[in-house]
């Protein structure tokens, strides 16, 4: 069964991780408990790279069966990562998926970040 990251086991991932942030989120629907979620914003050089990234990572992220809530707007693509079935908190698979969609990133499309 999937756990909920220790706060030294995120701490130490996000030291790592810079362009990453934690937030807390409210429940869906105003119901049940707070969660929190990894979220990151990356910057591409047009809205095609934004688009290729997103169709790229899709095929790991399907593979792995753990899908981000995202969004796309014109250069932007920003990466919500949480774990629903430990109550919409931060585990292993999100770090996962954090480090893989920054090597991505860094890799193939980093464009003169802001």
């Amino acid at each position: 069964m999937t756990q909920i990251m220790t706060a030294a086991e995120l701490s130490e991932h996000l030291s790592k991780l810079p362009q990453w942030r934690l937030e807390t989120t409210a429940a869906p629907h105003g119901e049940g408990q707070e969660g929190s979620e990894l979220l990151r914003k990356f910057k591409f050089a047009s809205f095609l790279e934004a688009m290729r990234f997103m169709a790229e990572a899709a095929v790991y992220i399907d593979t792995i069966n753990h899908h981000p809530k995202w969004e796309n707007e014109w250069v932007y693509v920003v990466v919500h990562l949480t774990t629903w079935d430990i109550g919409r908190q931060v585990s292993a698979l999100d770090i996962d998926l954090a480090y893989y969609l920054e090597d991505l990133y860094h890799t193939s499309y980093l464009p003169n970040e802001q």
